[in-house]
């Protein structure tokens, strides 16, 4: 073997290669995907894995006939830019579809990704 190819290996072994790059994805949405609600909720949250830049990054909230139904008021709610949130007026009964889009504030890698709530009528 090698000198080169016994570097490159024992690099390879220790971790001094260069580090995968993250990316922010969805942790976790409130209201969660696929909920079945009683009541409408007042905001939509979505948690993200690592922080993200909020002037870059959204959320979108769109009834089923695709009309932009959240007060376009998406920003971040925590120090840490990992947690953010758009308000929402009082919805009626309906499915409503989340869309959000995150770019990294460490390495600017955009995601993005979508889910469905539903608000079920009362009885």
């Amino acid at each position: 073997m090698s000198i080169t190819r016994i570097a490159l290996t024992l690099a390879l072994a220790t971790g001094l290669a260069a580090p995968a790059l993250a990316h922010a994805y969805m942790k976790y949405g409130t209201p969660a995907p696929g909920a079945k609600l009683r009541a409408a909720p007042a905001a939509v949250d979505i948690t993200f894995t690592e922080a993200v830049a909020p002037g870059l990054s959204g959320i979108v909230v769109r009834d089923a006939a695709g009309r932009q139904v959240d007060k376009a008021d998406a920003k971040a709610i925590d120090t840490a830019d990992t947690h953010m949130r758009v308000d929402l007026p009082p919805l009626p009964p309906g499915t409503y579809q989340v869309l959000w889009h995150a770019v990294a504030a460490d390495d600017g890698h955009h995601t993005e990704g979508q889910y469905h709530f539903t608000i079920a009528p009362t009885r």
